[in-house]
């Protein structure tokens, strides 16, 4: 999907990236030492990545996400490794260790929205299960936003 880093022999989730350019490994990328910029908030495009920067001084694992209930539907929220793994303390001994490991079968195809034309703009079955996901992505964000 994005030719810097490519997601080969891998069919559900793309978990063993490495960068095409092998020189921008161990965060070796030219600019983002001498001049990095200083965000907030990013927009990535479909496809596209962005790559960030930061000090770290709290070794964990920590979860990263979008605050959008339909972004998060498709799949913008990760977890992040802080410190090597001896540096990352041990969970509770209350905490359940039973929980497993889950990986889907199959990923599901990103949802590439139709340009609109004359003959798509019309009320039809489609346009109407169209509308239907819309408000229900709505009425889940309105949820999501009330119960947080």
């Amino acid at each position: 999907m994005n030719r810097d880093i490519p997601c080969a022999n891998e069919n559900t989730s793309c978990n063993k990236l490495v960068w095409s350019n092998k020189a921008w490994l161990m965060g070796n990328i030219k600019g983002m030492s001498t001049t990095p910029s200083s965000r907030d908030t990013v927009v990535v495009p479909v496809g596209g990545y962005v790559t960030l920067r930061f000090k770290t001084t709290n070794p964990g694992w920590w979860f990263a996400h979008c605050h959008l209930m339909l972004h998060n539907m498709g799949g913008t929220a990760f977890a992040f490794r802080v410190g090597d793994p001896n540096q990352v303390p041990s969970p509770p001994a209350a905490f359940p260790h039973t929980c497993g490991d889950y990986e889907p079968s199959s990923a599901p195809k990103p949802y590439m929205p139709t340009p609109p034309t004359t003959e798509n703009t019309k009320s039809s079955p489609e346009s109407i299960g169209s509308l239907n996901f819309i408000f229900t992505a709505a009425f889940f964000a309105i949820l999501n936003a009330l119960y947080l």
